[in-house]
């Protein structure tokens, strides 16, 4: 496709102008000439910015790198079905935030300023108002069950570096273990050795901040939703 094809094609709304794949980002653009070409398409004046047409091909090379990779990334997109799949190019066309997807964050999970109150997730992405999701790390016993947080911005929660320096205050603070209601027992722990445990697997300890999709008793299939203050 050329410049003046790209201007005057008119089949891009301005909405889908953000996602629509574009000419450089095409097998054929300076990879493999196209069987109805007679050169690459960067040879003949296509410019890469230029929305693609249907003679477009993804450039596979650009996602696989290698045979190990192919195999890894074809297998996820294997166990995905057709819903995932559309969720799962939204996520990969979302808005980025200030947090990228699999960043480890500590945050308060209830009661008082205390290092026995904090719990951890990973961000999985952003809501349409930009609140952080964060999932929990499921243990063996709970894979297929997600916990998922929402935080409504990033001041909400600590990246690594912030909580190193969160938990050395806390401790010099003496605010280690909650003397009301302490979220995680600390008596046989080393403050400075101390690793808050992930969103899933202290669940049952999380009091007054957790809200179930169903009131009844808690099955192994629910999915428990913290919703930051």
């Amino acid at each position: 496709m050329k410049k003046s094809d790209v201007i005057s094609t008119g089949k891009v709304s301005s909405k889908n102008l953000k996602t629509a794949m574009r000419c450089g980002e095409c097998l054929h653009f300076k990879t493999k000439q196209h069987q109805d070409k007679g050169d690459l398409c960067k040879n003949e004046g296509v410019v890469a910015a230029g929305i693609a047409p249907p003679c477009f091909t993804p450039n596979y090379t650009e996602i696989v790198q290698s045979s190990d990779a192919l195999v890894q990334f074809s297998t996820m997109l294997q166990e995905l079905g057709p819903k995932q799949r559309r969720i799962l190019a939204s996520v990969m066309m979302a808005k980025p935030g200030k947090l990228p997807m699999g960043k480890k964050i500590y945050f308060l999970a209830s009661g008082k300023d205390y290092l026995s109150n904090y719990l951890a997730g990973w961000v999985v992405g952003y809501t349409s108002t930009r609140e952080i999701v964060v999932f929990g790390d499921p243990d063996k016993h709970q894979r297929g069950n997600p916990f998922i947080s929402f935080f409504k911005d990033e001041s909400s929660v600590f990246t690594v570096k912030e909580f190193k320096a969160k938990k050395a205050k806390l401790i010099e603070k003496n605010r280690v273990e909650d003397p009301d209601q302490p979220l995680k027992k600390m008596r046989k722990i080393v403050p400075i050795e101390y690793e808050p445990p992930t969103v899933d697997t202290d669940w049952r300890r999380v009091k007054g901040s957790v809200e179930h999709r169903s009131r009844k008793k808690r099955k192994e299939s629910d999915e428990i939703i913290i919703q930051s203050k």
